[in-house]
Formats: structure tokens, C-alpha cells, sequence
């Protein structure tokens, strides 16, 4: 019932290279807002660069600071050998620890980034209510096979307006965090613009929500009811 943060999705208009191939830049960045600030105080960024042909990162990035709590980490992907190389920066002495290799058998791998930018440019038309749609992803130091359910249309009121949306239920592994294998449901606009809408969460701890509040610089625009 109240606001205990703000986040904020960048997408670059600049063209950037890496290995030789143009990628998309894409910055998430993620606060405390109001009282919950006295409680705990959260300052994210999650970022990459990712293939502007078919979506696959190449480079990734989390930075932290949550609390006490502090993390810096940077990843390479390499989806033709199927390597992931981690480096984390060392919170005592501020130097770079020795990476870690990740190695997979998938035809691609998607971070948390390049996951939400390629939802977005699934078609939806041959997709029937009670489908899976299963995506390969890493985090953190695991590969997932994660599926989503589709559940359909439906028509959502956000602070924007109303607006017809893709319902999607992400199938989620055994964790510390969800309550429920169905413990989260996103909404993604059904028009061309295909923004993340809303999503909500039941935790352990309780029920949490994220929601649209703001958009520029789109090159299609949410058409919202009137």
C-alpha cells in the first residue's frame, strides 16, 4: 500500500561495438524511495550490452549497493564457445578477483538484461492461452531453463491509464525469495510498443509490485483506452 522504491530502464540511442558487433546499451537502475529509506537503503545498477541482432549479451554488469551489502560484477559471455567469464571486484582491497568461467551446452544464454529486451520481441500471435515458452538464462553463478506460462489478454489499470496486455506467469525454481513455483505474474502491452506494464510478486514476507509510472523517447508509444 505504499512506495518503497523507484527504478528506471535506460535504452540508449548511441550505437556502441563490441567484438566487432553493434550492441543495444541497457541500464537499469533501481532506489529506496521515501520512509523505506530509513529502513534500508537500496542503490542498484544492472546493465549490458547485448547483440542488436538477435538480442544475446555479450557483456553484463551488477552493482550493488544494498544496505551493507556490496557487489561489483562484471561478466563476458561468449555464446559460440559457450562461456560465461565473471569478475568480481574485491570489496577489502578494490582489486579485481580471479574470474570464473561458467560453461554451458545451450544454443544461447541470456542474462537478466537481454531476458526482458528478448520478451519483448516475441510474437505473440500463434501463442495460446496455457502455452510455455522456455528461455535459457544465467545468474548470479547458475544456468536456468526457466519457463513462462501465457496466460492470455487481459485488460490492466495502471497510474497511466488502462491498457490491453499479455498476461505471462514465470514457472520459478525452488528459492529463498518467492513464495510458489506461480509466485510471480507480468503484464507486457500487446501493442507494438510491447513496454513491461506491471508485475506483482507473492513473497515470503508479503506481497510486492512494480509498475509503469513514466515513459519518453519510445519509438512506438502504449496505446492505453480511453
Amino acid at each position: 500500500i505504499f512506495t518503497v522504491g523507484k527504478a528506471e530502464v535506460r535504452i540508449y540511442p548511441a550505437e556502441y561495438t563490441i567484438s566487432q558487433t553493434d550492441c543495444y546499451k541497457i541500464d537499469i537502475y533501481g532506489q529506496t524511495a521515501g520512509a523505506a529509506k530509513l529502513v534500508s537503503r537500496v542503490n542498484d545498477n544492472f546493465g549490458a550490452y547485448i547483440n542488436k541482432d538477435n538480442l544475446l549479451p555479450l557483456k553484463s554488469w551488477r552493482i550493488l549497493e544494498e544496505g551493507k551489502y556490496r557487489l561489483k560484477e562484471y561478466s563476458d559471455f561468449d555464446q559460440e564457445k559457450g562461456e560465461v567469464n565473471v569478475k568480481k571486484i574485491n570489496n577489502e582491497t578494490g582489486k579485481m578477483e580471479e574470474p570464473k568461467i561458467y560453461e554451458f551446452n545451450e544454443p544461447y544464454m541470456l542474462d537478466l538484461i537481454s531476458g526482458f529486451a528478448f520478451l519483448r520481441t516475441i510474437d505473440f500471435t500463434n501463442i495460446n492461452n496455457g502455452d510455455t515458452l522456455t528461455f535459457n538464462g544465467f545468474l548470479e553463478d547458475t544456468f536456468y531453463k526457466l519457463k513462462v506460462l501465457y496466460m492470455g489478454k487481459e485488460e490492466i489499470k495502471t497510474k497511466l491509464g488502462k491498457i490491453q496486455a499479455h498476461k505471462l506467469v514465470p514457472i520459478m525454481p525452488d528459492n529463498k525469495l518467492f513464495a510458489g513455483e506461480n509466485s510471480i505474474t507480468a503484464w507486457i502491452a500487446t501493442d507494438a510498443s510491447k513496454v513491461p506494464l506491471k508485475v506483482e510478486a507473492r513473497m515470503f514476507i508479503g506481497k510486492a509490485g512494480v509498475e509503469i509510472t513514466g515513459f519518453e523517447g519510445m519509438k512506438y508509444s502504449p496505446k492505453f483506452v480511453e
